[in-house]
């Protein structure tokens, strides 16, 4: 009788045991992903912060940059370009195509190069440079190539 309490009582404690252990290593793989790093790709910050400026968010496009650049910048001359460019993109046809050219990563800095397609057919080549900056990738620096023209349409010959 004492015999089956104990197996009983060592079975359900076994139960209660192994829950808490399944609890304890769900907890710390999901801690481990967190802090370890589901971090944003640069390149997908970059391409978030040209579709919201897009769509004419010019205050929300402005958070993508870094401290350093707003100092640097200043925060209204920042603005009156994002503004300049969602007016380029929308008289453009708007975005076709954001293309990762490149993307370099090392430590707490990155440099992204995309190649924008506008509805028009034109597109740009644009350089950024990244920081890592109070959990976010934050844009630090930005360069553009000239503006490539849309591909001239095949002329026809008419016999």
């Amino acid at each position: 009788m004492k015999l089956t309490k104990i197996n009983r009582s060592i079975e359900g404690n076994s139960t209660t045991f192994l829950r808490i252990v399944v609890a304890v290593a769900g907890v710390t793989v999901l801690a481990t992903i967190i802090g370890c790093g589901f971090r944003k790709k640069p390149s997908t910050v970059v391409e978030d912060m040209i579709r919201t400026v897009e769509r004419g968010e010019i205050d929300q496009a402005a958070r993508f940059n870094s401290q350093g650049f707003i100092s640097r910048n200043g925060i209204d001359s920042i603005r009156e370009s994002l503004r300049q460019t969602a007016l380029w993109i929308k008289r453009d046809g708007g975005i076709k195509s954001i293309e990762v050219l490149k993307e370099d990563t090392v430590g707490d800095v990155a440099e992204v190069t995309i190649k924008v397609t506008r509805g028009g057919g034109d597109s740009s080549v644009i350089h950024y440079k990244l920081i890592w900056e109070n959990g976010d990738w934050k844009i630090d620096g930005v360069a553009s190539d000239p503006t490539s023209p849309a591909p001239a349409a095949t002329p026809s010959v008419t016999l």
